[in-house]
């Protein structure tokens, strides 16, 4: 088995994640001006691969972090209902969330979510 890289497969899950009436915008890292909200930020974590007794992959454990900037609450509410749904459709399972201050004054909700491969 060759090592996963998880980040495809996070940008187009975060693609299709649809909330009414909101275009979300969704990227790799927090951009230095002008970002679009309401968005989705996210990085891998942790990306480690467990080796068998041949020096094979026999799993990987990671964890995606993912930020979630909005206007208000009510629409990071709303996105991280969403974010949640989304991600447990496809195998990964939400280990932490909370809200975040934010010193441009967004409402900002941090989460992080693992998997097995």
């Amino acid at each position: 088995m060759s090592m996963y890289e998880p980040k495809e497969d996070i940008f187009s899950i975060l693609s299709a994640i649809t909330v009414e009436g909101l275009t979300i915008t969704v990227y790799q890292q927090r951009p230095e001006a002008d970002m679009s909200l309401p968005c989705y930020i996210f990085s891998v974590a942790n990306n480690t691969p467990e080796y068998d007794l041949e020096g094979e992959i026999a799993f990987q454990d990671g964890e995606i972090n993912i930020d979630i900037f909005g206007n208000d609450s009510t629409e990071t509410t709303s996105l991280l209902k969403a974010l949640e749904t989304g991600m447990i459709e496809q195998g990964f399972q939400m280990s932490f969330s909370g809200e975040i201050p934010d010193p441009d004054g967004f409402s900002h909700v941090s989460t992080r979510f693992y998997f097995i491969y």
